[in-house]
């Protein structure tokens, strides 16, 4: 089964982390999406993240170098 779920925003903050904002039909269950990105990323090469956290951007603030709102999913290195 395919899930189709769209990036609305994403960011890395100050302290290493990368959010991903999407628009989720749940408020928790997205730990092994956020695990496919870290995964993903570290194909890709991208050194320094400590993790990747799901936001939902429903109640998500973007700020300069971070990302206030309920993680949703969490995957760490």
């Amino acid at each position: 089964m395919r899930i189709n779920i769209s990036i609305l925003k994403a960011a890395v903050t100050d302290n290493g982390f990368l959010v991903i904002a999407i628009d989720a039909d749940s408020d928790s269950g997205y730990d092994m999406l956020a695990s496919q990105f870290l995964e993903e990323a570290k194909k890709e090469g991208v050194s320094g993240l400590k993790g990747v956290l799901i936001v939902d951007i429903k109640n998500a603030k973007f700020e300069q170098g971070a990302v206030v709102g309920k993680r949703i999913g969490k995957a760490y290195k």
